[in-house]
């Protein structure tokens, strides 16, 4: 269905935000009013997030020992949170594809990792011993 409404071609449309750079530095955007896109007058590199994720994933896996595998299947997100369970009794570890127990980001039982990744598969964990566990939640 078209937009039937008016529009003010004179009219500049704008949204603003603060930055995280630490200063709440106010940012203002320009929004162009006949498609709603942010208009930009450089290139913008990383991902720009208008509106909050409403949907929200999350899982258990058990960690292998030989071969380092994703902790997940292949799912779109924005941030993941990794949590070691308070059970477990050996180190594991935190990596991409190739992840090792020697060249890992090593988790203890308790302890937690969030990164800010956009595919549940593009994190690998492993252990040098049977039964740890990992819980994660993404959005």
């Amino acid at each position: 269905m078209a937009d039937t409404n008016k529009r003010d071609e004179n009219r500049i449309t704008t949204a603003s935000g603060i930055s995280n750079d630490g200063n709440d530095t106010q940012l203002i955007f320009r929004i162009d009013p006949l498609t709603y896109r942010l208009l930009t007058n450089s290139t913008i590199s990383g991902d720009i997030y208008i509106s909050p994720e409403s949907t929200v994933f999350n899982n258990t896996k058990t960690v292998p020992t030989d071969t380092a595998e994703a902790i997940g299947s292949s799912q779109a997100i924005h941030s993941i949170t990794i949590k070691s369970l308070s059970t477990n009794t050996v180190a594991l570890y935190i990596g991409t594809t190739g992840v090792t127990t020697a060249n890992g980001f090593e988790l203890l039982a308790g302890e937690s990792i969030s990164l800010d990744i956009d595919n549940v598969a593009d994190c690998y964990c492993i252990s040098g011993s049977a039964a740890q566990v990992i819980r994660w939640i993404a959005i």
